[in-house]
């Protein structure tokens, strides 16, 4: 690291609830390469032991009243005392490498105010989770995370996920904090306000980070239930921001209803709607398999899988739906 001026970095950690991985967050974090560096965590006044057990550690405990993951990080940013800010998260654990490869990124190429690296799955994690960061891995799990198999070589990217970003603190006083309106998505938003302005965002596949799933199909449904609300706020404050693959989900299912009940009409309809449904179903066996033969696993994971791609589908179709009529 001696290769270039060795920066104080803030790490802000926003927590809720996260008692079943702060530890190994923190744990990874203290056990990084890079020293010069001050731990930030911005707790919703978690319920559970999250800060009991992060209080173990040398680090800095604040609160935010806002109720989003954007308060949460823009308290920490109002009082860290870093160069650089890097952002994770508390059900995430990073690898020793992080902070340098994205320190170095930034020190290094010209115009980078920001570098990012991937969210891939923890080598611990129970098969349900493990199967959900799969899915969220393929074309048809593609609309609710950002950057979750890891590219080849470093290359410039539209955002940054909010769990792997590390920034110039001074980029916030040009383009501002986090919109704190938005429930989810928040990180997209000021990486477009980023963008905007001239700036570059660059991935490095190497500053891995690994980004623990919900445990449960009903934690699954309520985490993309809140994303897509989020997408569908962004939608309304700035349509660039938003592609297909995060409207079509909604438009879907609005259809297959609107058919159905056309169909009590017009018997021939029910042919169109059990032919849609089949045809989505039969995508999803075709991913689910291609998953099970490519990675080598059990026949347990492929009704997992069948199961979370038909959660993901209902959960981000109707949290779209509620985010465009009416914010949470």
């Amino acid at each position: 690291m001696d290769v270039f001026k060795n920066p104080l970095v803030s790490i802000i950690l926003p927590t809720k609830n996260n008692e079943r991985t702060i530890e190994n967050c923190l744990k990874s974090i203290f056990n990084l390469n890079y020293s010069k560096k001050e731990v930030i965590i911005v707790d919703g006044h978690s319920t559970d032991d999250t800060i009991r057990i992060a209080s173990k550690y040398d680090i800095r405990i604040i609160y935010e009243n806002k109720g989003t993951r954007a308060g949460a990080c823009n308290e920490g940013i109002k009082i860290a005392e870093g160069d650089i800010i890097a952002f994770t998260d508390g059900d995430c654990i990073v690898e020793k490498n992080w902070l340098d490869d994205l320190v170095l990124a930034l020190d290094r190429n010209k115009g980078i105010v920001c570098a990012t690296g991937p969210n891939t799955i923890p080598p611990d994690l129970d098969n349900f989770s493990k199967a959900v960061g799969l899915a969220l891995s393929t074309p048809l799990g593609g609309g609710t995370s950002t950057h979750t198999k890891v590219l080849r070589g470093n290359k410039y990217v539209k955002s940054a996920p909010g769990c792997n970003a590390a920034y110039y603190k001074d980029i916030f006083n040009e383009i501002g904090l986090f919109n704190e309106s938005l429930i989810t998505a928040e990180d997209a938003e000021l990486n477009q306000r980023l963008r905007g302005q001239g700036y570059k965002i660059l991935y490095i596949p190497s500053a891995k980070v690994f980004h623990y799933h919900r445990a449960t199909p009903r934690a699954f449904f309520r985490q993309i239930f809140r994303y897509a609300i989020g997408r569908a706020q962004l939608a309304k404050k700035n349509t660039k921001l938003i592609e297909w693959i995060h409207i079509l989900p909604s438009l879907e299912l609005i259809s297959i209803i609107i058919l159905i009940v056309l169909a009590f009409n017009w018997h021939i309809l029910f042919i169109v709607v059990l032919g849609a449904i089949m045809t989505y179903f039969l995508v999803i066996l075709a991913f689910s398999t291609h998953l099970v033969i490519q990675n080598n696993l059990n026949r347990k994971f492929f009704l997992f899988l069948v199961l979370i791609f038909v959660v993901e589908f209902f959960g981000w179709s109707l949290g779209f739906i509620r985010g465009i009529i009416h914010d949470i």
